[in-house]
């Protein structure tokens, strides 16, 4: 069986310390993450959308095609977002 490789880009986008009493992210929050996204990345057109089946996640889009997950994380009183993109080996160029 011949599987295709894929690659998983991770980071954490920890600079925005929102204190929450739950995992939950709200409108508010979503649109200050995308705020920071859209500076860091320099791409105006980058969109954050509330995943409604999980309360800890959202999905980013550029130009209405979903690219990542963010999630939110409350550890220890702190707050960091991870930032999950697949990139299939598929949608690279060729060498």
């Amino acid at each position: 069986m011949d599987e295709t490789p894929s690659y998983s880009l991770l980071g954490l986008v920890d600079d925005l310390n929102v204190k929450l009493g739950d995992s939950r992210v709200d409108k508010t929050e979503i649109a200050r993450v995308e705020a920071y996204l859209k500076t860091t990345f320099g791409r105006p057109n980058i969109e954050l959308r509330a995943q409604p089946k999980k309360a800890d996640m959202a999905e980013v889009f550029i130009n209405d095609e979903f690219i990542a997950t963010l999630y939110r994380d409350v550890e220890d009183g702190e707050t960091s977002y991870q930032f999950q993109m697949a990139i299939l080996e598929m949608d690279l160029p060729d060498a």
